[in-house]
């Protein structure tokens, strides 16, 4: 009896324990999208429903059969691997030998390059068709405004006309304040000019550089072809499609900030920043320029410059370069923030979106996230990336438990485990600090699906990345061998293809892309349209028919758009069924009625006539609807919008 129970022992104390853990998180990815067939709604039901208790036991059900199989399957394959490494590592040693450092210096330049190219073409494959796309009604009349009617700016006028035609001329007194992004938005008028599909071009050139800097960030713990696998997955979510595909979007500028920021942050991180300090320090300062002065959610940035600048006090490795640039981007940022607040405080403390953002209504948010936590976060996140993280939570537990507490059989430092899972956390917690800023920037609409997702929803994959590095510095720690190592590295670049995968192929940046395409090639010809049309009578007066108040912009940008064209005929503003006494929940909505209003009675705001002046030209004036089709007496020229 006692031999039964001591073999026994020995069978449970020879089991590779990583590898085990290993196969249970690539079996519970297994079981799930075997299951979430039959039930899809496993994280997205309602956290009180009792239901979700079953669904889960079934899931580790399932998932402990598949880990039994696994272990066995993968212990067979690595006795063959063990095999074939003994009989050729002769061979191996000897190629190691007559490799010279500037062949692999070369072949690391090659694989640059291949990565650029990939880049490139996957930007081409998502947004190509853009090089197509025209002007579009929403937000694209600035860039017109700023090129009037020949079409060209000059870029000594980009001073004059930062200051006089942008927010940053109303310094203090508006709720927002993005200097870079209206200075790159004037340059790129400046250098495109009437050519929508170079500005296109500029977006797929974003694209691809941010694409490669997923691959630069993560090559060193996802492996060279792993990375890229990882970048098409992060690709692959539709928020990127409302980013590249449209010309307004301060996001788009954005990201080439942060890209340029995780750059120099993966440079200081691998210690490659040493070598150049210089080129490291200006990639992060530049980076925190474009993003924070693009985008003001994005000064988060800031807390890692801080982070680096203390490390590298503690270090002793603190550079003159390092100084400077971190003190201006500190600086830069605290100059932005103090800009936003002046004019938050200066309307009532109301946000852009006409939100209260005061400090009890700051606190209300985060309390309610923080008491919802993790569910707050966890319901946000894909249901694929949510099993992700619960496997390689297992893995991490189950290693640091048998090795940060359990030290027996190795001599391992438990200190050096235990640092792992605080570093792990730490990070963990940056990203929980991203996550709620962005709920609390968009007052909990957040996430949106579209560009707003932008950066918060990068948190997802970056808990991914956090998980799997920690993994992997906890395999190196208690000698994990090569063939696991691998196993693990594969499985999960095979996890990354099934995202790309269940994401549909980047069919949602596709679609998007052809509609944008489709939208803007029509709004032109209806904008020659109604050129052509009024060209032989510039004194009818041409009457906007409004049927709702988020018509506002789209009629201010037609307004922008006919004039640039060359059309003189006076144009005037007709409200149907709404007033700004009926807009009296919203501020933001009254805000605008109330505007329409005044320039439907007033005029002389960009132009516009007031409708009362127009006399009664009984058929000789035309019409132009918005949101619906209005009988009026009017030549009407159908609906723009």
């Amino acid at each position: 009896m006692k031999e039964k129970f001591r073999k026994r022992i020995d069978f449970i104390g020879n089991i590779n324990l990583a590898r085990l853990l290993i196969c249970f998180e690539f079996s519970l990815m297994l079981a799930w999208l075997l299951y979430d067939r039959i039930s899809p709604t496993i994280f997205n039901a309602i956290y009180s429903d009792g239901g979700i208790l079953s669904k889960l036991g079934t899931l580790f059900l399932i998932a402990l059969f598949f880990t039994c199989s696994m272990y066995v399957l993968v212990s067979l394959i690595a006795r063959g691997w063990k095999i074939i490494r003994k009989n050729t590592q002769s061979h191996i040693e000897e190629e190691n030998r007559s490799t010279t450092t500037p062949f692999f210096e070369s072949s690391k330049t090659v694989i640059i390059l291949i990565v650029v190219g990939l880049s490139i073409l996957l930007s081409f494959l998502m947004f190509g068709e853009n090089l197509n796309a025209q002007w579009w009604i929403i937000d694209d009349h600035e860039i017109i405004f700023y090129l009037g009617e020949d079409g060209e700016l000059d870029i000594k006028e980009i001073p004059l006309r930062l200051m006089r035609d942008t927010e940053v001329g109303t310094f203090g007194m508006n709720p927002r304040f993005r200097p870079i992004y209206y200075f790159l938005r004037l340059l790129e008028s400046a250098l495109w000019g009437n050519r929508p599909g170079l500005f296109y071009l500029f977006r797929i050139a974003i694209c691809a550089f941010l694409v490669f800097t997923l691959w630069y960030c993560t090559k060193d713990i996802l492996g060279i072809f792993g990375s890229f696998i990882f970048a098409m997955a992060v690709m692959s979510f539709q928020y990127w499609a409302d980013i590249f595909s449209r010309l307004g979007p301060s996001e788009s500028y954005a990201v080439l900030g942060v890209s340029l920021f995780c750059l120099g942050f993966t440079r200081y991180w691998k210690n490659e920043g040493r070598k150049n300090a210089l080129l490291t320090w200006f990639l992060i300062f530049v980076g925190v320029v474009i993003a924070v002065g693009s985008k003001e959610n994005m000064v988060l940035v800031i807390l890692f410059v801080v982070w680096m600048f203390v490390d590298a006090a503690i270090k002793k490795r603190l550079t003159h370069s390092q100084i400077i640039f971190s003190v201006l981007s500190l600086l830069f940022s605290i100059f932005i923030v103090g800009v936003i607040l002046l004019g938050i405080i200066n309307n009532q403390n109301r946000n852009i979106y006409a939100t209260d953002v005061s400090i009890s209504t700051i606190f209300t948010i985060l309390k309610n996230e923080l008491r919802t936590f993790p569910f707050s976060l966890i319901k946000y996140y894909s249901n694929t990336i949510v099993i992700m993280i619960i496997s390689l939570s297992v893995v991490i537990s189950g290693l640091a438990i048998r090795f940060g507490f359990q030290n027996r059989g190795k001599m391992i430092e438990k200190r050096a485990v235990r640092k792992i899972i605080l570093e792990c956390i730490a990070y963990l917690l940056v990203v929980y600090i991203l996550f709620l800023s962005q709920r609390v920037f968009y007052t909990q609409r957040w996430p949106t699906e579209i560009r707003y997702d932008f950066p918060g929803r990068l948190g997802e994959v970056a808990t991914l990345v956090i998980l799997i590095y920690t993994c992997l510095q906890l395999f190196k720690k208690i000698g994990i061998s090569q063939f696991d190592q691998v196993f693990f590295r594969a499985g999960y670049v095979a996890l990354f293809a099934i995202v790309i995968f269940q994401n549909n192929y980047f069919s949602a940046a596709r679609a998007y892309t052809q509609d944008n395409v489709r939208r803007t090639v029509q709004f032109a010809q209806q904008i020659e349209y109604i050129k052509h049309e009024t060209l032989d009578f510039p004194e009818y007066p041409i009457i906007f028919e409004s049927h709702d108040v988020m018509d506002h912009e789209p009629i201010f940008s037609v307004k922008i758009f006919l004039s640039a064209y060359g059309v003189r005929n006076p144009i005037s503003i007709r409200m149907h069924g709404y007033s700004s006494q009926s807009m009296d929940i919203d501020p933001s909505v009254k805000g605008l009625a109330e505007n329409m209003e005044r320039v439907s009675k007033e005029g002389g705001i960009n132009g516009f006539v007031a409708l009362d002046a127009l006399k009664d030209q009984a058929g000789n004036c035309y019409s132009i609807d918005f949101s619906a089709p209005s009988v009026t007496d009017c030549i009407n020229l159908g609906q723009i919008w």
